[in-house]
């Protein structure tokens, strides 16, 4: 389906932050598990913001201020089980204190020990085809919920630090690296579809966005903006238990 406007995606400066520090963390530093250690897992959190209908029917701005982390996740390295529990409870505690910030979607990662190339050659960056299912097998809850935006950070390790600047590429899509971790942030929409079943009755279902549509737009002000590293960063090593050596802390 073609989409009816344009979506911009905007992610605040505290949001990324939020996010990356949470999803390193996941990927690097080593997790007591109730069968054995792990890195590497999957994390998932929730978004929060505003959505803003732009003049002139220019399209609709979702702009992202807040990531909180699901403590409650199940989180394996290669799937991330959410808790509906944890959705419900933040969604009462925003509504009574904070109302000025929406609930608009969620984020888990992908995860990675294979290479640039290989990445980039499976689209490993993108929602996998059970991430597709999930939102769309689940759209009455969403809509319930009024989910409109979804984000996967893909993490990789590289061999050597990444010189490359950050790049928008397709537009829902921004790459960009931290010494030797290579990441990509991508987005999607979910939007309302008319489906119909065999007996004929037509119900409103929620659809997940292309993968590279064009008019899903990501907007990251401040990872466009990181050019400059104040100190030596350290890098993502090989070997057992943690797996970040630091730099200069």
């Amino acid at each position: 389906m073609v989409l009816d406007r344009t979506y911009y995606i905007r992610i605040s400066e505290d949001a990324s932050i939020q996010l990356i520090l949470n999803a390193m963390e996941a990927y690097s530093v080593f997790h007591p598990g109730k069968n054995r250690a792990k890195t590497c897992l999957e994390t998932y959190g929730l978004l929060w913001g505003h959505e803003i209908d732009l003049p002139k029917n220019n399209g609709t701005l979702y702009s992202v201020e807040l990531i909180s982390i699901d403590t409650s996740a199940e989180r394996e390295r290669s799937s991330c089980n959410y808790n509906d529990s944890a959705l419900e409870l933040k969604r009462d505690l925003m509504t009574s204190f904070w109302p000025y910030y929406e609930f608009l979607g969620d984020v888990h990662t992908h995860p990675t020990e294979q290479n640039y190339t290989q990445v980039c050659r499976e689209k490993f960056y993108n929602y996998s085809q059970d991430d597709i299912k999930d939102l769309e097998d689940n759209s009455d809850y969403w809509k319930e919920h009024n989910y409109r935006v979804g984000l996967v950070l893909t993490i990789a390790r590289m061999d050597k630090e990444g010189t490359k600047d950050p790049i928008y590429e397709p537009n829902n899509m921004i790459e960009f690296s931290f010494g030797n971790y290579k990441l990509w942030l991508k987005s999607y929409i979910l939007y309302e579809d008319v489906d119909e079943n065999e007996d004929g009755v037509k119900k409103k279902l929620l659809k997940v966005s292309n993968h590279n549509d064009k008019d899903v737009i990501l907007d990251c002000p401040s990872l466009m903006g990181l050019r400059t590293k104040f100190s030596r960063f350290g890098r993502r090593i090989i070997g057992s238990g943690d797996k970040h050596e630091t730099g200069d802390i």
